[in-house]
């Protein structure tokens, strides 16, 4: 037997959220005691969520719609829920889909299709910006033991980026990456794969081992160059690491 309401009108004070109006689902199974919900119509600035999912005992999972959140009201809630950010300020709007799946409190696979609007952002210290950067973004991740293999694909047309001391405007050249690998939650990247179209720039392909826990993190590195084409790749790649030398200026 079966408990449900379906359409219910959910009118809600939510921190962080403020007062929402919202559509919501539910189904409680009596036998099972699983329960089965869906929320549409969720506000966070002029931006809208829509969440689904399931919960029973052998696990759950959650699916999350989302078009045009902005990007400063998701940094306020996360300073709420004290994660840890790389970037102290930050203006934009995402939208994207997520699904993820587990058991307890234990995530298994994490499936993320994004897209991020004009995203202008920096850190403290200056090292880490960008200005009305807009970028896709596909990444998988399934839990494998202790590690976690992800698959990630990403593709940058518009906008600027800087990580010191790097500097590319993907209005200009643009980007499509991709890479494979394991991570683990002691900081190393394990990348399998990775291929970069830098139209104008490069194509490379190769393979590498991360570790943050040293200086110098990169720590093996295998480099195919199929393409380095002048001036863009001196302009994006080699000019920052040589304005200190007599070759700051080459054409």
């Amino acid at each position: 037997m079966r408990i449900g309401c379906n359409d219910a009108s959910v009118v809600a004070q939510v921190p962080g959220l403020g007062a929402q109006r919202f559509h919501a689902d539910l189904v409680y199974g009596r036998a099972d005691e699983s329960i089965q919900f869906a929320m549409r119509g969720i506000r966070i600035g002029p931006g809208r969520l829509s969440l689904s999912g399931s919960l029973r005992a052998e696990g759950w999972n959650v699916t999350a719609h989302s078009e045009q959140l902005p990007l400063e009201e998701l940094m306020t809630l996360a300073r709420m829920f004290e994660v840890v950010l790389p970037v102290s300020g930050a203006a934009g709007a995402i939208s994207a889909d997520v699904q993820a799946r587990g058991a307890g409190a234990q995530i298994a696979a994490l499936a993320i299709k994004a897209q991020l609007h004009e995203l202008t952002a920096n850190n403290d210290s200056g090292s880490i910006a960008s200005d009305r950067l807009t970028m896709t973004v596909d990444a998988q991740l399934r839990k494998e033991r202790e590690q976690w293999r992800y698959e990630i694909d990403v593709l940058a047309r518009a906008g600027q980026a800087y990580v010191e001391p790097f500097f590319v405007d993907f209005g200009v050249h643009a980007l499509a990456a991709d890479a494979a690998g394991l991570f683990g939650e002691t900081g190393g990247v394990i990348v399998d794969t990775f291929h970069i179209e830098h139209a104008d720039v490069l194509a490379a392909s190769g393979r590498a081992v991360i570790d943050v826990e040293h200086t110098q993190p990169l720590r093996e590195l295998e480099l195919k160059l199929g393409k380095l084409q002048f001036p863009g790749a001196y302009e994006s790649y080699l000019q920052p690491v040589l304005l200190d030398t007599n070759f700051k200026a080459l054409q």
